[in-house]
């Protein structure tokens, strides 16, 4: 794996009203992006903060990427492994809410069905709820309801790990991936948000 990467450090606003994803691929090599995490806000509101993990340039992968309905048939990816969520206010938050978007890119243009790679959470205390649409545009990332099940304490800090599948028919190139996540602060207010890059070679599940 080549060790080039491309610096990105803008939100994923910025990088959908830009359209300046960007995926290296050299030869036979691939390059995974540099992190793309937006500096997480915390305006005067409140709210949970949440951090989407750097994608690690971990030989061999970082996490895998399993066919849905499988715990043994899976392929190396370069993503993020978790959602870190922290408390930095002085008071205990109950009930708190967000959303994550996970979209495909292939190549230099987002990719059609980009909503086919899906997530779940290995965290009970927190739910993630498919709330992607019926029949969603073939662009559309597909995007979770973020639903904190506990009161987290002031300071604390709560990691959700994450597990990556595929549909049971699937076949794409190499394709990078926009790890979005936010969170509200009583539960209309943006209180922080969060982005990555990541990389998952070609395969057919």
């Amino acid at each position: 794996m080549t060790d080039t990467k491309q610096a990105l450090t803008v939100s994923r606003r910025r990088l959908l009203q830009a359209s300046v994803w960007s995926t290296p691929v050299v030869a036979t090599a691939v390059a995974i992006p540099a992190a793309a995490a937006s500096a997480p806000l915390q305006p005067d509101a409140g709210g949970l903060v949440v951090q989407v993990a750097e994608t690690l340039d971990t030989p061999g992968g970082s996490v895998r990427v399993y066919r849905q309905g499988s715990t043994s048939r899976s392929w190396p990816a370069w993503l993020p492994a978790a959602l870190i969520i922290t408390n930095p206010t002085g008071t205990p938050i109950a009930g708190a809410r967000g959303r994550l978007q996970i979209q495909m890119q292939a190549q230099d243009t987002i990719s059609t069905l980009a909503y086919r790679l899906q997530a779940r959470s290995l965290n009970t205390d927190v739910r993630l709820l498919d709330s992607t649409p019926t029949i969603p545009a073939t662009t559309a990332p597909r995007r979770y309801d973020l639903q904190v099940n506990r009161t987290v304490a002031p300071g604390e800090t709560v990691t959700v790990p994450l597990e990556y599948f595929v549909p049971r028919v699937f076949a794409s190139p190499d394709f990078t991936v926009l790890v979005d996540a936010v969170t509200f602060a009583d539960g209309v207010a943006l209180a922080s948000e969060s982005a990555q890059l990541g990389l998952v070679p070609g395969f057919s599940a």
